[in-house]
């Protein structure tokens, strides 16, 4: 290992104004049901209204297509969703890149020009039902789950590229996407992880509900004085867990000043990780995808 420092309980189902529904926990309110005090879980509000915005804010956020990229750039319809398929020179080895919460697929452009300028391996990058230009839907583990699994499918049936010759590389939540699709394929060439949350217990206390403000404090408070509060939560996104049924090699990247998931989260999956190529802490670079992490990344891609 290469170390650098460079279903119990009650959910709520929300509906907002463009009729996105939040079903993240898998566990869905009815109309009509009563709350009863045994039941309610506010931290489950807490992170059913966090999904609910950042479904809101990717498609608020959806950028135009650099010029750079156009050239290269096609759109193309996988399963139920869409993907861009960005390949210069027809090339065979591709970098499947998997966004965060509150993002889509055209808010990572600057790493895309990146890697096909600087690597042999041309970007596919599949929107999540629910997020960019897609339709309002709800979303779950298994949604998303089912959308990478279309996506792979598209890779290797459709555009058959050998698995070996794809990497699968993940952006905050994008990692437990990533973890939940290759613990099922491990014929995949590698994993690239950038600031993973661990679980959903860890993010819920460190993570801010789309404008950039932490957590509020009675989140907090409910989190260290009633953790039991947490155990449903903790059994839905578990990177952590899926980690360790996975035998491709793997990198992970996470900036020491991320202040909204802190870098033991990556630490503690490192520990986790069967076949950890290296695990890269840079001093800076926050939480998102800043020219440092794609330094890491391209010069992973290059090594190969």
């Amino acid at each position: 290992m290469k170390i650098q420092s460079l279903n119990t309980g009650f959910n709520i189902y929300h509906q907002n104004r463009n009729n996105t529904a939040v079903n993240f926990t898998s566990f869905a309110y009815k109309p009509g049901a009563k709350l009863s005090i045994r039941n309610f879980n506010p931290l489950k509000l807490h992170m059913n209204k966090f999904f609910e915005r950042s479904l809101l804010i990717s498609r608020l956020r959806f950028q135009e297509l650099s010029p750079e990229l156009m050239p290269y750039t096609h759109e193309v319809s996988v399963g139920k969703s869409y993907a861009w398929d960005i390949n210069k020179d027809n090339r065979k080895k591709y970098l499947m890149v998997l966004h965060g919460a509150g993002q889509n697929i055209s808010n990572l452009q600057s790493l895309y020009k990146e890697v096909i300028n600087k690597t042999s391996f041309a970007v596919f990058a599949p929107e999540y039902s629910g997020f960019g230009k897609n339709p309002p839907s709800i979303i779950s583990a298994m949604s998303l789950d089912n959308d990478t699994d279309a996506a792979l499918k598209y890779l290797t049936e459709k555009k058959k590229v050998n698995p070996k010759d794809i990497y699968v590389m993940g952006h905050s939540l994008g990692g437990f996407i990533a973890t939940q699709l290759v613990q099922k394929n491990n014929d995949i060439g590698r994993m690239i992880l950038v600031c993973p949350l661990e679980s959903l217990r860890n993010r819920s206390v460190n993570y801010n509900i789309a404008s950039g403000r932490n957590s509020s404090k009675f989140t907090t408070y409910l989190f260290k004085h009633f953790g039991f509060l947490m155990n449903s939560l903790n059994k839905t996104v578990r990177t952590d867990y899926f980690i360790k049924k996975i035998n491709v090699p793997t990198d992970i990247i996470h900036a020491k000043n991320d202040s909204i998931l802190n870098y033991s989260s990556s630490k503690n999956l490192a520990l986790n990780c069967k076949n950890l190529n290296g695990l890269y802490l840079p001093d800076s670079g926050g939480h998102g995808m800043d020219i440092s992490k794609i330094d890491i990344i391209t010069s992973l891609l290059s090594r190969n």
